[in-house]
């Protein structure tokens, strides 16, 4: 798992690239968009889009699924929900 704040690009700048991207349920109020690879169920990207040519990159692999998880991007929205949460806060 790894996360990072863009802040050279927005969220528009994934597209076209490796990932296959559609929208994603909101994480506290901030589009969010889900990014896979064509052959790879196992990666999934979260962009959350918080700013003007900003946006948190959030990048899950796993190897299994844990209990109760029912995609990496199920895991991977949870994630950034969680970063989201904690930099809302402050």
């Amino acid at each position: 798992m790894d996360a990072n704040l863009v802040t050279h690009e927005g969220v528009e700048a994934r597209e076209g690239r490796l990932l296959q991207i559609g929208p994603a349920d909101p994480i506290d109020g901030f589009p969010a968009y889900t990014g896979t690879l064509p052959g790879d169920d196992m990666v999934c990207f979260i962009a959350v889009d918080v700013a003007d040519g900003q946006y948190l990159d959030v990048q899950v692999r796993l190897y299994s699924l844990p209990a109760g998880v029912d995609s990496v991007c199920d895991y991977a929205h949870q994630f950034a929900s969680s970063i989201m949460s904690t930099l809302v806060k402050r």
